[in-house]
């Protein structure tokens, strides 16, 4: 949700450099795909350093319950799998976050854009 709300907040305070560029002759195709390729760097910088702190945080926990514990089995095990449906439902969220305001931007003239601040 935070990370929606920063995206959508984003382009909303964009919306000048938006007319700008509709202005001088950009498709509104390729604005969006200037902001979703911005959100997608954010998501996966942001997705990278969440789940190394998470592999990390799920390791020391681990062995911590291990040794107290005296499990012989990872108590959270961390896989690939977990990573990859994180970072697939990071990229959803950002590209539907992206994809409305920038509809809704993409609409308007780009002299009313312009005019907006």
């Amino acid at each position: 949700m935070l990370l929606a709300t920063f995206i959508a907040s984003s382009i909303a305070y964009q919306k000048r450099q938006i007319g700008i560029l509709r202005a001088l002759g950009s498709s509104g195709g390729s604005v969006y795909l200037t902001f979703q390729v911005e959100a997608w760097l954010l998501v996966g910088v942001a997705s990278l350093l969440g789940c190394i702190a998470a592999a990390i945080a799920a390791h020391y926990i681990s062995l911590d319950f291990i040794q107290r514990l005296g499990a012989s089995f990872s108590v959270f095990p961390f896989s690939i799998w977990v990573v990859l449906i994180v970072v697939g439902f990071a990229l959803a969220v950002s590209s539907l976050a992206c994809a409305i305001p920038c509809a809704l931007a993409a609409r308007k003239k780009p002299v009313d854009l312009i005019a907006e601040e």
